[in-house]
């Protein structure tokens, strides 16, 4: 009986091995494994400001001397008590492929020789003018789907003569002794919209 029985689990551990290679088999057809790469563009981040190269940087600062037209009593090119002219911010995002914003903070520059300097509104693309006041960040969205490659923001600056300004008369009439440039500072920001 012992023999017998030492025969049945031999055969049934051939059964079994004889089993878990048929299954092994069989499943095996559908075991494969693949390996690959992908190669992905990444998005261009090239913005110029009046040709200046924002890239790295997520905000650049300029100085930019404004430009004046001059009146039936100012000369052209030339600042007075009451003057107005205008600064241009020409954004060039041809080669940038996201959407984004940018927020530009005027200021008057440290060195300037008015202080009296202020942003009375500004344009987009020849736009209708936005009157702003002092001091206002001025924001605003480039899409990317509007194929928009340069954005034109014309700024309108005035010397501010009236009862609130900072510089006294004799300081006015000291800002033309200087012969130095009436200076304003912007700070402008750009930061990528996400999905």
């Amino acid at each position: 009986m012992n023999v017998v029985r030492k025969m049945t689990l031999l055969v049934a551990i051939i059964s079994l091995l004889f089993c878990f290679s048929t299954i092994n088999e069989t499943y095996a057809k559908y075991n494969t494994s693949l390996e690959g790469k992908t190669n992905m563009s990444v998005a261009r981040w090239h913005i110029l400001v009046n040709n200046q190269d924002v890239r790295n940087n997520s905000s650049t600062s300029a100085e930019l001397a404004p430009t004046f037209l001059g009146t039936e009593h100012i000369a052209p090119d030339v600042i007075a008590p009451t003057s107005e002219g205008y600064v241009d911010l020409i954004i060039d995002s041809s080669q940038v492929d996201v959407s984004f914003s940018y927020t530009i903070t005027p200021d008057v520059d440290a060195t300037s020789s008015v202080t009296d300097l202020i942003v009375t509104g500004y344009t987009v693309n020849s736009g209708e003018k936005i009157a702003i006041n002092n001091g206002q960040s001025i924001t605003d969205n480039i899409y990317k789907i509007d194929n928009v490659n340069l954005t034109t923001i014309r700024l309108y600056v005035k010397w501010d003569d009236s009862n609130n300004s900072k510089m006294t008369n004799e300081e006015d009439t000291n800002a033309s002794f200087m012969n130095e440039q009436a200076k304003l500072k912007l700070n402008i920001q750009f930061i990528q919209i996400p999905n």
